[in-house]
């Protein structure tokens, strides 16, 4: 999700610089940026201050990291199939309430790399570590799974599982049953109906929709990858027309084609956004991800309120989902709901402690912090924020405010020049602008914002 913060920004760089847009994004000002705003939340009441300033806890709970599963068929063309099984797998382990699981992201990390158990379990912060394998032989398929205990590196259980390829998907509930069985007492057994995995039984549209997901993961969402991914949903759709799935797809691919700018035809694409959404909710709808396609679809009808709702529906049905976490952090602090943004995006970070984009969750964190007061905190997300990442301008920006607000002047100005190198040309009228444009300042607010970016030497 917050990967598509960072498509937004880069999208409209000349409306905004990372300070404005960190504006435009968040939906409030930061306290430390002038005078004018110090103190100040836009949205709803302030909440109580903590300076606690700690990195997130790790979880007391039992955590499952399930490792990218290997393909032994020796066919490239295959890769799509581990994979696609893979996060299956981690799909519908997450919808257990009793137990964590690690995050796509960040056990994809590990794929085609040489794997110590006991380093991955202390890495992600993981008590089991799922490791499979999957083989084409002729019509067939064999799937390998075990299950190891990160403490130890030891195996609990292992299994192997053979299918027709023709059945293929019917060894994902398999696979899930036995993982969730043989782990022990401490982990409930995960029971999905296959509506509610909304499942197809065609393997191609099933694979399609793999494909695209892919590429939501792992690429930048400009218009020519949103367009593969439209393209991928659109042929999942012709091979099964009652494929959730494949319809959620086609509405975020439109839905985050708005929200980027990345769109000649606002109205257009919002329509075919809509009409995708109200067919998922026909064939799922009481599905986490029809949810979480309605919360996208209301960002990009600007409608807050309802994408807060639609998000704590998906959140409440599939308490794992990162990009759930990290994007109704962010809409409960647009809407004055700070602290609960703190900890659903720090849960985020939890789950996700590979994450090649989470500078993005330590900027979301960083932001809600401030908007709070609690500096400490701030100061810690932001400054990792910048060192996992230090061309993102809006990071940049608010280690800046953060360093400024405690007494750092000489750095604070460091990091500004360093979004002048990074989105050079900016001016501060433009900053301004943009900022009352996208966030609706006050004229005081705009002028303390406009007093700091002076002070700062923006000309």
């Amino acid at each position: 999700m917050f990967e598509y913060v960072a498509e937004w920004i880069s999208a409209n760089r000349q409306l905004l610089s990372g300070l404005a847009a960190l504006v435009a994004i968040l939906g409030f000002v930061l306290s430390p940026l002038g005078k004018g705003l110090r103190g100040r939340v836009l949205f709803g009441r302030p909440t109580a201050e903590r300076k606690t300033g700690e990195a997130p806890h790790r979880s007391s709970r039992p955590t499952v990291a399930v490792l990218p599963f290997k393909n032994s068929s020796g066919e490239a063309d295959q890769n799509y199939l581990a994979d696609g099984l893979t996060e299956d797998v981690i799909t519908t382990l997450s919808y257990g309430s009793g137990f964590d699981v690690i995050a796509r992201n960040s056990t994809f990390a590990y794929k085609g790399q040489p794997i110590d158990i006991r380093e991955v379990g202390e890495n992600l912060g993981a008590t089991y570590v799922v490791e499979g394998s999957l083989r084409t032989i002729g019509e067939n398929v064999r799937v390998t799974v075990q299950v190891n205990d990160a403490e130890t590196g030891g195996q609990i259980w292992a299994e192997k599982f053979d299918q027709p390829m023709a059945s293929f998907l019917d060894i994902q509930d398999d696979v899930v049953d036995s993982i969730t069985c043989q782990i022990g007492p401490e982990i409930e057994r995960v029971e999905l109906s296959r509506d509610n995995q909304h499942a197809t039984s065609d393997l191609g549209a099933w694979a399609l929709v793999r494909r695209a997901n892919v590429i939501f993961n792992s690429e930048r969402n400009t218009r020519p990858n949103l367009d593969r991914i439209i393209e991928f949903a659109q042929k999942a759709i012709e091979l099964d027309s009652d494929y959730p799935d494949a319809h959620g797809l086609l509405s975020r691919a439109y839905s985050v084609a708005v929200i980027f700018g990345e769109t000649n035809d606002k109205e257009r694409d919002l329509q075919l956004a809509e009409e995708a959404y109200f067919r998922m909710r026909d064939l799922a709808p009481n599905h986490a991800d029809t949810f979480f396609t309605q919360g996208q679809l209301a960002l990009a009808n600007d409608e807050i309120e309802l994408a807060l709702t639609a998000l704590k529906g998906a959140y409440e049905r599939n308490p794992n989902n990162v990009l759930v976490l990290a994007l109704l952090g962010l809409t409960a602090t647009r809407l004055g709901h700070a602290q609960d943004g703190i900890d659903l995006i720090e849960r985020a970070l939890r789950l996700s402690p590979r994450d090649p984009t989470r500078h993005m969750n330590h900027f979301a964190a960083a932001a809600a912090a401030l908007s709070i007061g609690d500096t400490e905190k701030a100061h810690f997300h932001a400054k990792r924020s910048v060192e996992l990442f230090d061309e993102f301008p809006a990071s940049l920006a608010i280690y800046a405010g953060v360093l400024r607000e405690l007494g750092r002047e000489k750095e604070a100005r460091a990091q500004l020049k360093r979004i002048r190198d990074v989105s050079p040309g900016t001016t501060r009228e433009e900053i301004v602008g943009g900022a009352r444009w996208a966030a609706g300042l006050d004229d005081e607010q705009a002028e303390g914002f406009d007093r700091f970016l002076k002070e700062a030497g923006f000309g």
